[in-house]
C-alpha cells in the first residue's frame, strides 16, 4: 500500500532528523567504554598507582599522629586536607582523564555531539497532558521490561564472578598481608573488567535494537519519497512555466536586438548568430542574439523583416554559437572571418541604390 513506510530515508530526512535531535542513542554504550577506559588508565598506572596511595595513607597518618601530639591551628588543619585532596585528585587524574576520553569516543561512535534548537522550541503539543500521558505510558511497560532483563543479565553475571573472587580469596586465609592485599587487588580489578566488559556487551545490544528502531522510524512512504525527489528536483509544473517565461523575454530580447544587428550569420538548417558593430562603442563586434533550431528560424524572420543581410556561413555561424555568449564581444580569433564578413555587408550596403 502507499501509505505504508517501506522506503529508506534519504539523506535529507536523516539531517532533519538529526537538527530535531532524533539519532540512535545509548547513554549506557558511553558509560561503559568510560568505564572500561578508567579501568584500563588504573591498569596502566598500577604499579606506580599502589606506591603513590600507601605513600599518602602513611603521610597523613604521620600529620594527624603530630597534630595529636602537639597543638596545631585551623591554618594546620586547613592545610592537611589541602594535601590530602590534591594527592587524591592526582592518583584519580588517570582514570579522570581516560574515562572523560572513553565517554567522549563512545559519543562519538553513535552519531557524535549534536546541538538541536527544535528541541527547545516550545510547541502547542508540549502543553497537551494527555499527549503527554499517551508517549510516556506507551513506551513505559517495554522500558520497564528491558531494563529489568539488563539489570538481571548484569546481577547474574557479576554474582557469577563475586563467587569465584570469595572462593579465591577464600584460599588466601593465613597468608601473609602484603600477598592478601595484592590478591584482593587484583580480583578487585578482575571483578571490575568482567563486569565492564558485560555492561558494553548488554548495552551494545540494546544500542543495536535502538538503532534498528530509528531506522524503522526514519522510513519514508513511496509518495513521501516522491514529494521529496520533487522538491530537490523542482516540480515539473513549476519547472515548465519557468522554461515558457525564459523563452518568452528570450524572443522579447530577440525582438528587439535584431533590427539593430548589422549582419547575421547563419547554417541554413539550425544555428543563427546576430552580430552589432557600432565603431562609436564597441572596441570588437558584438553578439547581440543567437539561437538554434526555431530560434534560428524567429531571428533569420525577424532579420528578413528589418532588411538586416543574412549570410550563410556554417562553419562561422556554429563556431560563434559555442564560443560567444549574448551580449559578449567576439574573441580575437574571430576578428578575421567577422570582418571579412562585414565588409561584404557593407559593400553591399554601397552597392544598393539610396531609397526613393
Amino acid at each position: 500500500m502507499s501509505g505504508e513506510r517501506t522506503e529508506r530515508a534519504t539523506p535529507k530526512r536523516r539531517e532533519e532528523a538529526r537538527k530535531r535531535g532524533q539519532i540512535a542513542r545509548r547513554p549506557e554504550f558511553a558509560a561503559a567504554i568510560a568505564f572500561l577506559a578508567a579501568l584500563a588508565a588504573l591498569r596502566a598506572t598500577g604499579d606506580g598507582l599502589g606506591q603513590r596511595a600507601a605513600n599518602l595513607f602513611i603521610n597523613n597518618t604521620r600529620l594527624v599522629e603530630r597534630a595529636a601530639a602537639s597543638p596545631f591551628s585551623i591554618n594546620d588543619l586547613h592545610q592537611i586536607v589541602i594535601d590530602a585532596l590534591t594527592d587524591l585528585a592526582l592518583l584519580a587524574a588517570p582514570a579522570i582523564a581516560a574515562a572523560l576520553a572513553g565517554g567522549i569516543a563512545g559519543n562519538v561512535v553513535q552519531g557524535g555531539w549534536i546541538f538541536a534548537p527544535e528541541v527547545l522550541k516550545l510547541r502547542a503539543e508540549s502543553f497537551n497532558p494527555s499527549a503527554n500521558l499517551r508517549r510516556t505510558f506507551s513506551n513505559a511497560p517495554f522500558e520497564a521490561l528491558k531494563s529489568v532483563l539488563k539489570l538481571a543479565a548484569l546481577g547474574s553475571i557479576s554474582y557469577l564472578i563475586l563467587a569465584q573472587t570469595i572462593a579465591h580469596v577464600a584460599e588466601l586465609v593465613g597468608s601473609p598481608a602484603a600477598q592478601t592485599l595484592a590478591k584482593l587487588g587484583s580480583s578487585a580489578f578482575d571483578f571490575a573488567l568482567r563486569a565492564g566488559l558485560a555492561m558494553l556487551i548488554l548495552a551494545a545490544l540494546d544500542y543495536g535494537y535502538g538503532w534498528l528502531k530509528h531506522e524503522r522510524s526514519l522510513r519514508m512512504t513511496k509518495q513521501e519519497l516522491k514529494d521529496e525527489l520533487r522538491e530537490q528536483e523542482g516540480d515539473p509544473l513549476i519547472k515548465g512555466q519557468r522554461r515558457r517565461a525564459a523563452r518568452a523575454l528570450l524572443q522579447k530580447r530577440i525582438a528587439v536586438e535584431v533590427p539593430r544587428a548589422d549582419v547575421v550569420v547563419v547554417n541554413p538548417q539550425h544555428y543563427a548568430v546576430a552580430l552589432r558593430y557600432d565603431r562609436t562603442r564597441d572596441a570588437a563586434p558584438v553578439v547581440v542574439a543567437k539561437g538554434v533550431d526555431y530560434l534560428a528560424q524567429r531571428i533569420r524572420q525577424i532579420a528578413r523583416a528589418h532588411s538586416v543581410a543574412i549570410i550563410e556561413n556554417p562553419p562561422l555561424a556554429r563556431a560563434l554559437y559555442r564560443a560567444v555568449d549574448v551580449g559578449r564581444m567576439i574573441p580575437p580569433e574571430f576578428f578575421r572571418a567577422v570582418a571579412e564578413v562585414l565588409a561584404y555587408v557593407y559593400r553591399q550596403r554601397k552597392a544598393q541604390p539610396p531609397a526613393e
